[in-house]
């Protein structure tokens, strides 16, 4: 049987929980090795508080980072100037208001955001 636990006060739900439970000890993943399944990270380094805002802030928040580190997002020439698109799409599916809609935009390379803005954290020192 698959080792899949379900905790339930109710005794309503009793029967629901033991319906999916018996389901999933049927299911063709639980025939499967676990070896299968092991999910392996690599440990790494943080960011630096100035390269972690280089990664969450938008292009229009630049004037809330020291001047060196503002170049990264408006200069033209800058490295990075693709993490930070001028126009993106917006996924409105099932939402109504603007706020709610989900931002497409790149995903930030962090060795790439690391590398370049260590060279101007030593100058901010």
């Amino acid at each position: 049987m698959c080792p899949v636990t379900f905790v339930c006060t109710s005794s309503l739900r009793h029967a629901s929980v033991q319906k999916r439970r018996d389901y999933l000890s049927k299911s063709v993943f639980c025939s499967l090795p676990a070896t299968l399944f092991a999910v392996r990270f690599t440990q790494g380094k943080p960011f630096r508080p100035y390269e972690q805002l280089l990664s969450v802030l938008p292009a229009a928040s630049a004037p809330l980072l020291p001047p060196a580190y503002q170049r990264f997002m408006l200069n033209p020439d800058s490295p990075i100037l693709d993490f930070y698109p001028t126009e993106f799409e917006v996924d409105m599916e099932g939402k109504r208001a603007s706020w709610e809609g989900v931002v497409k935009v790149p995903f930030v390379d962090e060795v790439g955001v690391s590398w370049r803005a260590a060279c101007h954290y030593e100058a901010m020192q």
